[in-house]
């Protein structure tokens, strides 16, 4: 169709145009009222394809309550912008400028439960493609058990360590005869800032190591392994 419309001063115009919505490839020609000036023909294309969002992945996996997760956008179609809302929050992702199409970004981990991050991939002619991931948020590691020492009492030893956190509800005590190789644990009831091996016998060297527990849960890496003895004779 034909639209008519009238220039400034300086010869400049501006006009809204209907497309037809069916079409994607148009011609564009451009005169004045005279007919002296022609443009010639335009050809313009209507970019409605969306860009594609090809995979996307959480590092870690199953990340843990408060750690730095990456996530990372492999994409195509020549995307402006690539953001992720997530539990509420909006965050943009960076292109990698070592690997095209590759977008990514760095947060830390929302509270324990399962979400479903919405990625968004948006091109300069606003076209949208949504893809919904899934990532689960597990409980912290309890922390390791920190400064525990012994202390030699007849037939029995004492071991003792400063409460780490408000969490821990109980200890896990390893007994061994070498740094490698714990013959039994005992638990406490308790989170006590000491607790009593008893029963052992002397002139045996002992080797100890203490892990946090709450619930099902359990420090991933015991304390610092010490040794004692106690200091009755054996006849």
């Amino acid at each position: 169709q034909d639209i008519l419309t009238e220039t400034n001063e300086d010869g400049e115009f501006s006009v809204g145009v209907n497309l037809n919505p069916a079409e994607t490839e148009f011609i564009l020609r451009v005169r004045d009222e005279s007919g002296r000036f022609d443009s010639g023909s335009l050809h313009l294309s209507f970019d409605d394809t969306a860009p594609e969002v090809e995979s996307l992945n959480f590092d870690p996996n199953d990340p843990q309550e408060g750690e730095d997760v990456t996530l990372t956008v492999e994409a195509s179609g020549f995307p402006e912008t690539i953001s992720v809302d997530l539990n509420g929050e909006t965050l943009t992702l960076e292109q990698d400028v070592t690997s095209s199409g590759t977008y990514t970004v760095t947060f830390p981990a929302p509270p324990v439960g399962s979400y479903q991050p919405i990625v968004i991939a948006e091109d300069q002619a606003g076209n949208e493609r949504e893809v919904r991931g899934n990532l689960v948020i597990e409980e912290g590691a309890l922390p390791q058990v920190q400064n525990v020492t012994s202390e030699a009492e007849g037939d029995a030893i004492t071991l003792s360590s400063p409460l780490a956190n408000e969490e821990i509800e109980a200890y896990r005590i390893y007994v061994g005869d070498s740094p490698k190789n714990f013959l039994y644990t005992l638990e406490t009831e308790r989170a006590t800032t000491s607790a009593t091996v008893a029963g052992l016998d002397a002139g045996t060297e002992y080797f100890f190591a203490v892990t946090a527990l709450r619930e099902d849960r359990e420090s991933l890496e015991k304390s610092a392994v010490i040794s004692d003895q106690v200091l009755a004779l054996g006849l």
